[in-house]
């Protein structure tokens, strides 16, 4: 019969392992990143998510700012904020989980009926729409 203390350092130590191998992928996955894109999620799957949630962009220099990192085609000052955008909706599941405080979310009327709109910054905004999971027709701008 095993000793229950014993078990219970056998356990600690596994999970330890795991907690130290998950840091290590984690690390390494995080220097492949920046090797090749910065935005780019799809090189790693540490964190277990399989499907691109970002199907297409409306915005040409947006979707140069999500594939490359290169802030041509948008504005520079706003980079940090629509990255943080961008990796919100790049993970969202459900047009809730792009509610996050400052984010200003809401449904468009009119001819944008459908779409969704983040605050970036003063009246630049980042619109989508969402559809079964997915988010489609990204776009970035000043619609004020």
């Amino acid at each position: 019969m095993v000793h229950p203390l014993l078990s219970l350092i056998t356990s600690y130590q596994s999970t330890v392992f795991r907690i130290l191998l998950f840091v290590t992928l984690l690390l390494t996955c995080r220097t492949q990143r920046r090797a090749q894109a910065p935005l780019s999620f799809d090189t790693c799957n540490v964190s277990g998510y399989n499907s691109i949630m970002i199907k297409s962009f409306r915005h040409k220099g947006l979707e140069h700012f999500f594939t490359t990192g290169s802030k041509r085609g948008i504005k520079p000052g706003q980079a940090v904020r629509l990255k943080q955008i961008l990796f919100r909706l790049r993970f969202a599941e459900k047009i809730g989980d792009m509610s996050f405080p400052g984010s200003d979310l809401h449904p468009l009327k009119g001819k944008l009926k459908g779409h969704w709109a983040v605050k970036a910054s003063g009246n630049w905004r980042l619109i989508f729409r969402f559809e079964g999971g997915h988010v489609l027709e990204v776009d970035y701008g000043d619609y004020h």
